[in-house]
């Protein structure tokens, strides 16, 4: 599964309109894929994690689910 990751979490950002074109190449072309947006991200995920000792499971699911399960990522980002 390859992690598509829309990186910006300001709102009507260019980089989730230039994620979804992405998706929808590679859904023409039958590539199973996830997209993570940055702007659904909790914020928890900053600061309840393993690296400050208190990870919590809505944490530990989106990391699984979008970091440690996938096998590729792509990286959307607009600077």
């Amino acid at each position: 599964m390859i992690t598509l990751i829309s990186g910006s979490y300001r709102k009507d950002n260019l980089t989730i309109s230039l994620s979804n074109i992405y998706a929808t190449i590679l859904e023409e072309r039958n590539q199973p894929f996830q997209l993570l947006d940055f702007r659904t991200i909790p914020v928890s995920f900053l600061y309840e994690n393993e690296i400050f000792g208190n990870s919590s499971d809505e944490v530990d699911n989106l990391l699984k689910k979008y970091i440690i399960d996938a096998e590729k990522f792509i990286f959307i980002l607009i600077c």
